[in-house]
This record gives C-alpha cells, structure tokens and sequence, in this order.
C-alpha cells in the first residue's frame, strides 16, 4: 500500500468532512453560504456528514495501520510531503485569516474541498507508480477502486436528484 495514497486520502476526507460538518451545523457559516448563493439553503445533508466523519476515522485507522506495519523503504513520498506541506500551511493560513475576519469561513471551507477535490484525482498515482515498480498489486484490492468510483458515481446522482427537486 502506498503511504502517499493513504495519507492523501486521510487529508481529503478530513478536509471534506470539516465542509460538510461546519455547513450542516454552524449556523454562522450557513449564513454565509445563504448570502453567497442568493438566498439559497446547502444541499448538504446529513447523510454526507455521517459519510465524511465515518470516511475520516476509517482512513485515520487505516494510515496508523499502514505506518505501524510498513516496511522502513515504505514512507511518504518527497511530492507527498510537499503536497502535504503545501495543504497544510494553506490551511493554516487560511483559518489564521478567517479567524482574523479578512476572509469568510465559508471560503476556507470551499478551499477545503478543492484540497478534496485535487487529492481524489492525484491519490491514485502513487499507488499506480508503487504497483508497477514492485510488477505486483500485491496488498491492494480493486475494492477500494470499486467503492471509490461507485461512490462517486452516487454522489453525483443525488447532485441531480436534488438539482431537479431543489
């Protein structure tokens, strides 16, 4: 398993929970999302909450596994850390200027996902690199590849579900 592809998930689905969490509970940030979409309520309901928090903590779970039992060569790429480092000090920034009102909570959150969003098409290439250098997929199950796109696919249907009921 590719220390890259675990940690770049573990960082996605943080990042997707905290938008899903903070839009579904925080009122202060639902009002900025009503004034940012002409009045509209988000569409974020509470099974998205249930599945991001869940995808977190399974993930979580999952990194610590594969950091207490991988070998000493397997560890976080130098464009994994850099990526991480990158994500990282953006959010870091970030809440510091949310916090200090020169930006919305709502654009950290947005930022998030984007983070989500450029993690979710990335993550697989260092696995994909891993497997053709060890000519082995060995350790990896086409299941997490399955339930991803599966879940995506699902994903983007209730989008159009409530697209056309909204």
């Amino acid at each position: 398993m590719s220390v890259d592809f675990v940690v770049f998930s573990v960082i996605g689905f943080v990042c997707y929970a905290a938008f899903c969490v903070c839009l579904y509970w925080v009122p202060s940030i639902q009002q900025q999302y009503r004034e940012a979409h002409h009045g509209e309520d988000s569409l974020v309901e509470i099974n998205d909450v249930i599945f991001t928090v869940h995808a977190s903590f399974i993930t979580s779970v999952y990194l610590i596994q594969v950091l207490m039992y991988r070998k000493p060569e397997e560890r976080l790429s130098r464009i994994g850390w850099a990526m991480t480092g990158v994500f990282l000090l953006l959010a870091g920034i970030l809440i510091v200027l949310s916090a200090a009102k020169v930006t919305t909570w709502l654009f950290l959150l947005t930022t998030l996902t984007w983070v989500k969003l450029i993690l979710t098409v990335v993550k697989y290439i260092p696995q994909a690199w891993s497997n053709y250098q060890r000519k082995s997929t060995v350790g990896w199950s086409i299941i997490n590849v399955l339930l991803d796109f599966s879940g995506g696919v699902f994903s983007i249907a209730q989008i159009i579900i409530d697209s056309v009921l909204a």
